[in-house]
């Protein structure tokens, strides 16, 4: 999704909205058995993007792949991913002001096209890695302390590997989500 689709969509997050397309240019290119992006394991780190130094904290469910990303800036709003399903909500003031809500392409396993050397990030060691044309800095249970393509690049800057609330990850009930401009809607679901 552009900078300029992201601005349109109003209250919607630029920052976890470009990191969303992001992530859904790697799943579409790099979708193999192998390993998970973001691991199996509860975590929370603060990501800074390389251009702007947007800050930005990230929270992992690991037991149920949902990914929380909120800017450090202020602005009251959450994106939640869901990166089994792909269903992305984004909550503005927690889902009180608003909701807005889409679908992404599942973020599956993947298996990197190659694999470099060993670095230190926040601390933490990390391998190099490729995937298409994105390039990462994993940690052996798969947390990514750095993430970049043409277009983003994001480095860590603290990690906590430590258990999350699952509330953080609820969709508020009401409001009635909106459309994501950009993204395909979500179907209602099916039965119980």
């Amino acid at each position: 999704m552009s900078e300029h689709l992201a601005r349109r969509a109003g209250a919607v997050i630029p920052p976890a909205l470009l990191l969303a397309a992001f992530l859904s240019a790697m799943a579409a290119g790099a979708q193999e058995s192998g390993r998970f992006l973001f691991g199996t394991r509860d975590f929370e780190m603060d990501w800074r993007a390389e251009a702007g130094g947007r800050p930005m904290r990230l929270r992992f469910l690991g037991a149920r792949r949902l990914l929380r990303m909120e800017p450090l800036d202020g602005s009251d709003q959450v994106m939640l991913r869901d990166l089994a399903t792909g269903a992305v909500h984004v909550l503005i003031g927690e889902g009180r002001s608003g909701v807005h809500a889409g679908r992404a392409p599942p973020l599956g396993s993947f298996r990197p096209d190659g694999i470099g050397e060993i670095r230190t990030i926040a601390g933490e060691a990390c391998r190099e890695m490729r995937a298409g044309p994105e390039r990462f800095c994993l940690t052996d249970d798969g947390i990514p302390l750095e993430m970049a393509n043409a277009r983003e690049h994001y480095v860590a800057e603290r990690l906590l590997r430590r258990a999350q609330a699952p509330a953080l990850f609820e969709v508020p009930k009401e409001p009635k989500p909106k459309p994501i401009p950009g993204l395909p809607g979500l179907e209602p679901k099916s039965g119980p």
